[in-house]
């Protein structure tokens, strides 16, 4: 077994903290702000440093060689798509209700509240659906839904309704959602060799986290 190595995982929190706090930042602030170009650079630096020390080591952290698969890198890719649309829509969602309709900041919440649900009844069933037929078809089925959810959220205007806006473009953006995460985290799993399976799991998850 190997040693756990505390330099890189220092160098890719704080990579990963500095280009996080520099997005956060960026827009209140703006792109010019010291704060942010400091954080930015930081966090570049510590990422590139991470990168540079994972192929010099012998026992790396993160094994460069897991990028080289093409579709271990592909699926994560989609991973940081799916879930940067997902932080993202929600939060502009919640801005927009209480905005343009008026809610209150929980209802705005609450109003998200289906999204949770379809995900919970539906990902278990997406991801045996794939081990059953492949998870291709769902990798591509799901982003277009998920497409298409956020475009029903472009009906979501002063006066609109709940029932008639609100309510079906966030059960498509659900569906959507729960028809490609299962399956794209079974994919990164199955494109690693089973010595990396944790490794894996953990590079999968935080890029999940750095887009939500």
């Amino acid at each position: 077994t190997g040693h756990p190595d505390f330099g890189a995982a220092a160098l890719g929190a704080v990579g990963l903290a500095g280009v996080t706090g520099a997005l956060v930042e960026a827009p209140g602030r703006g792109i010019g702000d010291p704060v942010v170009l400091v954080a930015g650079l930081l966090g570049i630096a510590g990422l590139a440093a991470f990168v540079l020390v994972q192929h010099r080591s012998r026992e790396p952290l993160v094994p460069p060689s897991l990028f080289r698969d093409r579709t271990f890198t592909l699926s994560n890719a989609l991973t940081f798509v799916v879930y940067a649309a997902l932080g993202g829509v929600m939060m502009l969602l919640v801005m927009q209700l209480q905005v343009s309709l008026g809610y209150s900041p929980t209802l705005a919440g609450l109003a998200g509240l289906p999204l949770t649900v379809v995900m919970l009844l539906l990902s278990g069933r997406s991801g045996a659906l794939a081990q059953r037929i492949g998870p291709r078809t769902q990798l591509v089925v799901g982003p277009i839904v998920v497409g298409i959810g956020m475009l029903l959220m472009l009906r979501i205007a002063p006066g609109a309704s709940y029932l008639g806006a609100v309510l079906p473009a966030v059960v498509v953006f659900g569906l959507g959602l729960a028809t490609v995460v299962a399956p794209v985290t079974a994919t990164v799993l199955a494109a690693a060799p089973d010595r990396f399976a944790g490794v894996a799991s953990g590079v999968n998850n935080a890029i999940a986290r750095s887009g939500g």
